[in-house]
């Protein structure tokens, strides 16, 4: 940034701040103050105080007003801005952005001492006692409870019903797997979720109609500072929830909406593998729907059925609105079942979306790109999704060199997913919640630089997505074909790319021809859990089948296939995370290391460039700039915006500790390490060859600090390293920590590297 642009932006900054640090009392009116929040003290304080503080202080009304860095910015443009005649900027800062004042007199002394004597009750503390009062400083007025907290109770007996009802036999029989244990603290809460624990167990015995509120759950706290908890059935409890119910016709609906449910329920519709199915204008295959739905006729309902089926239904994408509805069979012979119909909305079938984007570099190029989507949702009729898109864009430099060129790309590609897999026969073990896919997906697209080259590539894959559970997810590509030919290279390119092998490379006719897996192990879903694991390896293997059908071959004298030489190689690698939650409050240690390697055989002297390992940026070495880092102790001369580096090998790991700040910001302090190396000697880049016992010594490493703005649908991070380590320097000398200046302009040119980017690194 310029050094006036800098001071500008710091001016700007001084001016915000100062504007929102305005007296927010100077616009109430004579005689009104402001509330500015409540404090909760507990004496003496439990075990656990601060949650039980922090549960407490959320419970407090009114809330006052939103603060952030210490102001209260939305409070400052409600009082900027006048009470709006109709629409615009003033009504945007006045009752979209703004945000009235939260008056004293609004405050309810009273009715939060009975709150928070309710909920101190709820947790145990029976014999706590609440006392509130207020204070007022400036016309701003503060609440402060003072909670005489005693002696907080704990569960000792647990009773479950012994009656001779077989719903009674039932809730004894489950008894084991309670969440209510002996020396446990009471909680409210807890006893509430063991009612429905009980209630979801019944439903998935067959008890449709039976109901949490059945249960009565009977404490008895006199024990002198325990307290039994008595499980028993209710004696108002209706006939109906006492007994178990079966499936008996099942009715699906394949176009319902509320103006048309009259006529569908009219029309005969057809039979289907135990379902009978209303589809006056056959939209869908009858088999999506045998594979979706869970219930058979004859079987004890269950609410696990319930959900699979809902789930399934919804994740095949294809229907806007799922309903399941139940109804008694009349009959005396069928008074223990039930009719099930399904209401199915669809989406609408076909859309189309189209996107206009901008951008700017560094190197004085801007340009713009459009994107043309086009998807229709049930194309075979079997819920097939099949997207289209059509995308363009161009790149000019506006300023700099003269013999600058424009850049233009053309790109069309289509997908299509099936809900089920295609194969002859079943292959893999799927959860019942997910619907595995077969995907099929082409892509094409030319690039075209004015002057310099013209390069088209050609991608092609088919295979499978499922999920094995929750947590574990695969994805198997059996074809996976990338073709690439360089075209109308000029004479004003080619003495560019015989001075870099590595950009020469990258523009030879490349064709791959192969297969690859993935797999995806994540339980970061579960926000109970102090300490959660990510880890996604990935595995692409080139030109086998090509090899053994070609017969003998090397890299000097390779095989071909449609005049191009094959690509053979081995790639494999695997990101694990590792998230450890110190508090309640945000502090999070990040720690994430990766690993990959690739080895190139027979056809190929080296691995493809667009499959190599390529390191530094903003999710990645931080401190060092995107593919300026190795191979090994190697370093480029290049500039951060034509340094293409890459490697055979690549070792990372980073640890990032994360705090929650104010509001939406949070912060983070980063330290990263790794590189990339080469798996064959190559003369231009001197030190790029593995060494094991070399690894160490030749790993960069960084430090930094970060700012994220999470607001909500993504985080916009700003990351702010520099180099500790530089592996090029001499044995040594690598590690620059004294060399460390902040004040020094010189250093900071070299050494600071912002990164801007969404989304967490990792």
């Amino acid at each position: 940034m310029k050094k006036n642009q800098l001071y500008i932006l710091m001016v700007l900054i001084v001016a915000v701040v100062s504007l929102f640090s305005c007296n927010p009392v100077k616009h109430l009116h004579k005689g009104q103050q402001l509330y500015v929040g409540g404090d909760v003290k507990l004496k003496p304080p439990p075990k656990h105080a601060k949650s039980i503080r922090k549960d407490m202080e959320g419970l407090l009304r009114p809330k006052p007003n939103a603060k952030f860095l210490g102001m209260r910015p939305k409070l400052f443009l409600y009082n900027i801005s006048k009470k709006p005649k109709g629409k615009g900027l003033n009504y945007l800062l006045h009752e979209k952005w703004g945000e009235p004042p939260v008056l004293a007199s609004s405050l309810n002394l009273k009715a939060n001492v009975k709150i928070l004597q309710n909920h101190m009750q709820n947790i145990g503390f029976f014999r706590a006692d609440v006392h509130g009062d207020s204070s007022s400083k400036n016309r701003k007025v503060t609440a402060t409870y003072t909670i005489a907290s005693g002696h907080r109770y704990t569960l000792d007996k647990i009773t479950f019903p012994t009656d001779s009802l077989p719903v009674d036999t039932q809730i004894y029989r489950i008894r084991k797997a309670t969440l209510l244990h002996p020396k446990d603290f009471y909680d409210l809460d807890n006893i509430k979720d063991e009612r429905l624990r009980i209630n979801d167990t019944l439903k998935n015995k067959g008890y449709f109609y039976f109901n949490d509120d059945d249960i009565i759950m009977k404490v008895d706290s006199t024990l002198g500072g325990k307290a039994d908890v008595y499980v028993k059935v209710k004696p108002t409890t209706p006939p109906e929830a006492l007994k178990t119910y079966a499936i008996h016709d099942i009715n699906v609906y394949t176009n319902y909406t509320l103006n048309r449910d009259s006529a569908l329920r009219r029309d005969t519709g057809y039979d289907y593998s135990n379902l009978h199915i209303i589809d006056p204008q056959h939209l869908y295959k009858p088999t999506i729907f045998a594979h979706s739905i869970f219930f058979y006729p004859g079987k004890l309902y269950t609410l696990q059925d319930h959900n699979l089926t809902l789930q399934r239904l919804v994740n095949l994408g294809t229907f806007k609105f799922v309903k399941v509805e139940f109804q008694r069979v009349d009959t005396p012979a069928k008074s223990g079942y039930l009719n099930t119909n399904i209401y199915l909305t669809p989406y609408k079938r076909r859309s189309i979306q189209f996107e206009l984007g901008g951008n700017s570099r560094s190197n004085n190029s801007v340009g713009s790109t459009v994107n043309i989507s086009w998807q229709d949702r049930n194309f075979f009729k079997g819920a097939e999704l099949l997207k289209l898109n059509l995308s363009g864009g161009f790149e000019t430099q506006v300023g700099g060199q003269q013999n600058a060129s424009n850049t233009y790309s053309f790109s069309p590609g289509a997908t299509l997913s099936i809900p089920q897999f295609v194969t002859p026969f079943n292959l893999f073990k799927t959860s019942r919640v997910a619907v595995p896919k077969t995907i099929f997906k082409a892509d094409y697209e030319i690039l075209n630089r004015k002057n310099y080259y013209t390069l088209n590539s050609f991608d092609l894959q088919a295979g499978y997505t499922w999920k094995e559970n929750a947590r574990k997810t695969h994805t198997l590509n059996i074809i996976d074909v990338t073709y690439v030919l360089p075209a109308k290279i000029t004479d004003l390119f080619r003495p560019i790319l015989e001075r870099d092998p590595t950009l020469q490379q990258s523009f030879e006719k490349q064709f791959i021809l192969g297969s690859s897996y993935n797999f995806e192990y994540t339980d970061q879903f579960d926000k109970d859990k102090k300490d959660n694991i990510y880890f996604n390896g990935h595995l692409d293997i080139s030109g086998n089948l090509s090899g053994l059908l070609a017969g003998k071959h090397d890299s000097e004298n390779p095989a071909k296939l449609f005049g191009v030489p094959f690509s053979q190689y081995v790639k494999i690698d695997g990101d694990i995370r590792n998230y450890l939650h110190l508090n309640h409050k945000g502090l999070t240690w990040a720690n994430r290391l990766l690993a990959g390697f690739g080895y190139s055989y027979g056809n190929s002297r080296s691995i493809p460039f667009v499959k190599q390992f390529f390191i530094g940026g903003s999710n990645s070495i931080r401190g060092f700039r995107a593919r300026t880092l190795g191979p090994g102790s190697f370093h480029t001369s290049k500039t951060g915006f034509e340094a293409n580096e890459a490697g055979d090998i690549k070792l990372e790991a980073s640890s990032e500790l994360r705090a929650n700040l104010i509001s939406i910001l949070k912060g983070a302090a980063f330290v990263d390490a790794g590189n990339i190396w080469l798996l064959r000697a190559d003369s231009t880049k001197p030190g790029g060859k593995f060494h094991l016992n070399s690894t160490i010594k030749q790993l960069a490493v960084s430090a930094g600090v970060g700012l994220r703005f999470d607001l909500s649908l993504f985080v916009l991070r700003f990351d702010l390293a520099f180099p500790l380590c530089k592996p090029w320097l001499p044995e040594g000398h690598r590690w620059v920590l004294d060399q460390i200046d902040f004040g020094d302009k010189a250093w900071r040119k070299e050494n600071l590297v912002l990164n801007i980017a969404i989304g967490y690194p990792f």
